[in-house]
């Protein structure tokens, strides 16, 4: 599998990052939908990482935690190279527009911006 960041496809190393996943599913929501990879490197290849169930219980909270209306995305583990990856998938919402941290985000190319209107 080929993964290139794009308007619908953000790579993260970690769950670390869960601002960022939060704010990129936010700005998948008011767009077309898309979806969020954790376990790559920016290049796309494996980091050989395994995720266990908290992990994913946790990322769950703190999607519903922080998003308005509330996301309910998909998030899968899969088997991938060395380790696990873990896909969280958003489709577009139809109550717009979508919140993380109070503020509303689209995504523009590869990037999230600030959305002053949706």
């Amino acid at each position: 599998m080929d993964f290139k960041e794009s308007e619908k496809l953000e790579l993260k190393s970690s769950f670390s990052e869960w601002k960022e996943i939060v704010a990129s599913l936010s700005a998948f929501a008011n767009k077309k939908g898309g979806r969020v990879i954790i376990g790559l490197n920016d290049d796309g290849q494996p980091l050989g990482k395994e995720f266990g169930k908290g992990v994913i219980e946790d990322i769950a909270n703190k999607i519903k935690q922080n998003t308005d209306p509330i996301l309910y995305p998909s998030i899968n583990v899969e088997t991938f190279g060395p380790g696990e990856i873990v896909e969280i998938s958003v489709k577009e919402s139809d109550n717009k527009p979508v919140f993380a941290f109070e503020r509303a985000y689209t995504r523009v190319g590869k990037n999230n911006a600030k959305a002053f209107r949706i």
